[in-house]
């Protein structure tokens, strides 16, 4: 009776509509939000694997791949951020300049391509190898970086339109472990000036100044820097303390790395010639050093839209020392108002501004700490504008799965 009972469902099971309705399966497609949170978790090694596997994962890799990109003194395309020594195991397979994947690689980067670190140095001329000249792309710029936002850069010279520019730089230091630093400081000392020569336009150009504050030198001369104020709208100048473990917030945590450890080797083996050419000034003296970095001696010929923002300043200068006597007054100003004070005397005594010309430029300059300009622009931009190490990472609403 039980085997007549199982013929029977099997027989209404096979005239049923479902039976003969097609398997169904659900692929990676079917869970855009969990796919992109395990991507977010990923490395570039995984990326390049899980560019292997489909033409879904190729697409979608690639685009997380090209959103910030490095382009390197020998003119290749790799991951941003990485030593030399890294950069032939970093390349972007995907970005090739050779023919025939050039025309493939420009359309890759008009898509994708937010955040570019350029350092593509000068090229020696091939008619006059005495000779150097601005490297030129095999590609039109203009179409290839088409969508780009941001362009960070210490030795480049692409000639770009962005919105928004960083340079870095550093103040010189007297006791510095290495090389770059002590070269800057013997080069600061003896020519006293700092050029910039800005080679395309964009419409914010930022400035990122990193510093050791225990050896950080003012020199005598004049510090001047001239970012010509045709260019942008904005001037932003950041300050960063190099103790800001990570370019984190908040107060030093007085732990000591290998870096500190040579500092002060150095501090000791240098002591008496620090007491003799360098060393910290008083506050409104380093501040009038400043004053001629930020471009403050050219404020009458500076155009009436640009601004300027002021980032970190009253932690590289002794603003304390800034007051000019012990009245509840001058006790209770902030930082940022004896900067603006002292800043206004400077703007009268040395730049021979009058009092309401002085009042009108100082209208235009807006101090902010750290935490101030990093809820002004976003923490993620405000990490791309301090930390040379920092990567951008797209969103998974920017190139979602389709």
């Amino acid at each position: 009776m039980s085997a007549q009972k199982a013929a029977g469902r099997r027989r209404q099971a096979a005239a049923s509509p479902w039976a003969l309705a097609p398997r169904v399966t659900i692929d990676h497609t079917a869970f855009p939000h969990i796919m992109d949170m395990i991507i977010s978790y990923t490395t570039h090694k995984a990326w390049l694997l899980l560019r292997q596997t489909s033409r879904a994962f190729r697409d979608r890799m690639e685009a997380r791949m090209c959103y910030h990109v490095q382009i390197t003194e020998d003119h290749g395309f790799c991951f941003p951020a990485v030593k030399k020594s890294q950069r032939k195991h970093m390349r972007i397979p995907c970005l090739r300049l050779e023919p025939p994947f050039l025309e493939r690689t420009v359309n890759l980067l008009s898509q994708y391509l937010r955040v570019l670190d350029d350092n593509a140095d000068m090229v020696r001329d091939r008619t006059e190898p005495d000779v150097f000249t601005d490297y030129i792309p095999p590609f039109d710029p203009a179409v290839a970086f088409c969508r780009l936002r941001l362009v960070r850069r210490d030795v480049g010279r692409l000639k770009i339109h962005v919105p928004k520019c960083v340079w870095w730089g550093r103040l010189p230091a007297a006791f510095a472990p290495d090389h770059d630093r002590t070269h800057d400081w013997f080069n600061f000392l003896s020519t006293g000036t700092l050029s910039l020569e800005s080679s395309f336009a964009s419409r914010a150009q930022v400035f990122h100044y990193d510093y050791d504050k225990r050896s950080v030198v003012f020199p005598p001369e004049d510090l001047v820097i001239i970012p010509g104020w045709d260019d942008a709208e904005t001037f932003v100048f950041i300050f960063t303390e190099h103790r800001r473990k990570r370019f984190a917030f908040g107060t030093d945590d007085s732990s000591r790395d290998r870096h500190d450890e040579l500092v002060e080797a150095d501090m000791k083996k240098y002591a008496q010639l620090a007491g003799a050419q360098c060393g910290r000034l008083p506050g409104d003296v380093e501040l009038d050093q400043i004053a001629s970095l930020i471009g403050v001696p050219d404020a009458l010929r500076m155009p009436e839209p640009v601004k300027l923002i002021i980032v970190g300043l009253e932690e590289l200068i002794d603003t304390a020392a800034l007051r000019l006597d012990d009245s509840e007054e001058e006790m209770n100003a902030s930082p940022h108002e004896l900067l603006y004070s002292q800043l206004e005397a400077h703007c009268e005594v040395e730049v021979g501004l009058t009092s309401s010309e002085a009042a009108t430029f100082l209208e235009r300059i807006t101090f902010m700490s750290h935490e101030d300009y990093a809820a002004h622009v976003g923490y993620e931009q405000y990490r791309l504008e301090t930390s040379r190490i920092a990567r951008a990472e797209p969103s998974a609403h920017h190139f979602p799965f389709q």
